[in-house]
């Protein structure tokens, strides 16, 4: 609307979007974390979690909201479980010491074979060796066929209950409609 501009090259940057890889499932029962409100959704969601667990006298249930699940082993995903692992080492057992925070666990759901697969391989295994210190339990060359809000499914079968998956395993463009 200010009129024609003159350039040699257009570069149109529209971000990116989470990649759900056509699963409408995990789109609708996930936690993706692209934005702001997702960051602020999640921690609200462990939070209850916890407050629930509090009160929980079975004890399915109550590892169920112990259980966090995150897909994908790039810098969100290994970010989301580092943050994970010291929140149960330094904070949670200060808030709710009336919960065994041993039964927490934390898992790291990764489709290649080894973690930070984009970057050098000896950031994959600092990152690795780093996670585990936060006894976060790390699965390689593994991908989440199933999450039916309550237990995830993988390929091998393994199931996980859990009612929070946390999704870093992709981005896609936001494409511009019309073009």
């Amino acid at each position: 609307n200010i009129g024609h501009l003159k350039y040699d090259r257009l570069v149109l940057a529209c971000g990116s979007l989470t990649n759900f890889f056509g699963n409408d499932e995990f789109e609708h029962k996930s936690f993706p974390l692209k934005q702001e409100p997702h960051a602020l959704n999640l921690r609200s969601q462990i939070l209850q979690n916890f407050e629930k667990a509090v009160l929980m006298t079975n004890e399915n249930e109550m590892q169920r909201l112990m259980n966090y699940v995150i897909v994908g082993g790039g810098p969100t995903g290994v970010e989301v479980a580092g943050a994970l692992g010291e929140l149960k080492q330094h904070v949670l057992p200060k808030d709710f010491p009336e919960l065994n925070l041993n039964k927490m666990q934390i898992y790291l759901i990764e489709g290649q074979e080894r973690l930070l697969g984009a970057m050098s391989e000896y950031s994959g295994k600092r990152a690795y060796d780093y996670l585990k210190k936060f006894d976060v339990n790390i699965y390689v060359g593994k991908i989440v066929n199933f999450f039916d809000g309550e237990t995830v499914t993988l390929n091998d079968g393994m199931q996980i209950p859990t009612e929070t998956l946390v999704w870093a395993a992709g981005v896609k463009g936001n494409a511009i409609s019309g073009l």
